[in-house]
């Protein structure tokens, strides 16, 4: 998926939508192939599944290091310190 944020509507016309972070969504794929692979009758497809969904934990936690790492460097950055 190549968007930075999804507005997915919760149900009901005039409910608050709720936005998705990458994290989420990339969190959302895994779940989504983790049960294509419970699902799954073939040995090499459910295999194929269990590592998409690797793939996708190993995205969701790339992301959430790098927004980790952006928080500090702007605290830093608010509080005058140096690079």
């Amino acid at each position: 998926m190549s968007r930075s944020a999804t507005m997915l509507p919760l149900g009901t016309i005039g409910l608050e939508r709720e936005l998705m972070t990458n994290i989420d969504i990339y969190r959302a794929n895994a779940a989504a192939q983790r049960l294509a692979a419970a699902n799954a009758t073939l040995p090499n497809r459910r295999a194929m599944h269990e590592r998409s969904a690797e793939s996708w934990e190993a995205m969701a936690a790339s992301a959430a290091d790098t927004i980790a790492r952006a928080t500090v460097n702007e605290a830093a950055k608010a509080s005058g310190a140096s690079r």
